[in-house]
């Protein structure tokens, strides 16, 4: 029904770079670029996930159908943008990941 990946390049606790790839809520799977920008050169916070799955909302043009109304997409979109997001800074700070990628896929 919805589709969210997330990956985070940390470093020092800051983001270097994210990637947030959105699929089934647009005519084509999609890129949350605000939301990617919102991330890079901040630390990652729970406020910054918060509006960084905000962003990645707006990106999405979900459409409503059989499986889903367009609502409970963006619901969705928004939910498992922050839990992708919120698993990757957890496993960097568990296991003090630096400089790597971590990439955190969620399907709903």
């Amino acid at each position: 029904m919805v589709g969210v990946a997330s990956q985070l390049t940390l470093a020092n606790g800051v983001c270097t770079k994210a990637r947030i790839a959105l699929a089934a809520v647009a005519p084509v799977p999609l890129r949350a670029t605000a939301a990617e920008q919102a991330l890079e050169g901040q630390a990652v916070t729970p406020e910054r996930i918060a509006r960084a799955a905000d962003l990645a909302v707006e990106a999405a043009s979900p459409i409503s159908d059989q499986r889903g109304s367009a609502d409970f997409r963006r619901h969705l979109v928004r939910v498992l943008t922050r839990r992708t997001l919120t698993t990757a800074r957890r496993a960097r700070a568990r296991h003090q990941i630096s400089g790597r990628n971590i990439t955190c896929p969620s399907k709903f």
